[in-house]
């Protein structure tokens, strides 16, 4: 274990060998930039199920304070730090919204998607694998809110399995493009921040601001990231709809 510097990046082969179970793996191409630890949640966008990301607030949301109108002159979208070229006012505030989200999805990677809505005012940005920032600004009367969330497309598809061979210095894990072995059944043990009971579900914390990590486990919604505590739950991993169980949870004495 040692050869994997910290208690959570062998956790999972931990729990593989003290339950001595067989857990069931497919595999997924790593296609996040600084890999996936052992351990980590998997997510994959819908249509895709072939390549695999850490979780990310993968979709924003813009609401503008109202429609577009012949005011709003120089209409700049920023995303991920870099202002779009600007788009102005044509015609309708429906036509308009329509240049805008051409400007957004040509800064976008493949498999990005952005819809207008003008009754109620919003752009919905969804690109997988990243976590989103973005804000809308206007030489008019429009001003606009964001908001972030981890994208209805993404999929959940697993955890990282553990294997013997370390591709990190510092951590086990897998690198982007490398073959990743996912478990879709079984069991983990995971670090909990708050107090849980039996048969409560368990959600990954996802922060723009840090790695999701399947060791942040809550019963809440997903949120911000919270202190871990030194105590270990174990969670039952299901990403398959129709999958039949034959063995039961154990305790860690």
């Amino acid at each position: 274990m040692g050869a994997y510097n910290y208690m959570d990046t062998a956790i999972l082969g931990l729990a593989q060998g003290i339950l001595g179970v067989t857990d069931f793996f497919e595999t997924i191409n790593c296609q996040e930039p600084n890999g996936i630890t052992y351990g980590y949640p998997i997510f994959s966008p819908s249509g895709n199920t072939g390549i695999g990301y850490n979780a990310h607030q993968t979709q924003a949301v813009i609401t503008t304070s109202g429609a577009f109108t012949s005011s709003d002159t120089a209409i700049i979208v920023t995303l991920n730090g870099v202002a779009l070229s600007s788009v102005a006012y044509s015609s309708s505030s429906a036509h308009t919204g329509s240049l805008v989200v051409v400007a957004i999805l040509a800064a976008l990677p493949t498999g990005s998607t952005c819809v207008f809505n003008d009754s109620a005012h919003t752009f919905t940005i969804y690109s997988p694998g990243q976590d989103l920032t973005a804000t809308l600004a206007s030489s008019g009367g429009v001003t606009a809110t964001t908001a972030y969330t981890v994208g209805a497309s993404d999929l959940f598809m697993g955890v990282a399995g553990f294997t013997q061979r370390s591709l990190r210095s510092t951590a086990g894990g897998y690198t982007q493009n490398d073959p990743m072995n996912s478990m879709y059944l079984g069991f983990i043990y995971v670090q909990c921040p708050i107090a849980v009971t039996d048969g409560q579900s368990a959600y990954v914390i996802v922060d723009p601001t840090a790695v999701a990590t399947i060791n942040s486990v809550s019963t809440k919604t997903q949120g911000s990231l919270l202190t871990l505590q030194p105590q270990l739950v174990q969670v039952l991993i299901i990403s398959r709809p129709n999958v039949c169980l034959d063995r039961q949870p154990q305790d860690l004495e």
